[in-house]
């Protein structure tokens, strides 16, 4: 998977959609952030799911809102707002599963 780290979200999220079968989720993931020299040894993977987990919970993508102690976090009723707001939820509970998997 190649990502650009300004867009990582989106591209990641339109590469993971092409992925059709449970078994392809199963695989290793190999990931390259666009323009940096690295080769995915495991390191790259796990600094993917750390941008990501922080990308989930952007308040720009609207999906998940802090609670009121701001210790936790819930879904966004204004989630909606995205088109695809359901298959986004859906992606994010694979990439959670994803990186229970991989650990």
């Amino acid at each position: 998977m190649k990502v650009r780290r300004e867009r990582i979200f989106d591209d990641s999220y339109s590469q993971l959609q092409q992925l059709s079968s449970n078994e392809e989720w199963k695989r290793k993931f190999v990931v390259e952030f666009e323009d940096e020299e690295g080769i995915d040894e495991g390191g790259l993977l796990k600094e993917w799911f750390s941008c990501m987990s922080q990308e989930i919970f952007n308040e720009n993508l609207a999906l998940f809102i802090k609670s009121a102690s701001g210790n936790t976090y819930y879904p966004n009723p204004k989630s909606t707002v995205q088109p695809n707001y359901l298959d986004l939820f859906t992606a994010v509970g694979k990439i959670v599963g994803k990186a229970l998997w991989e650990q």
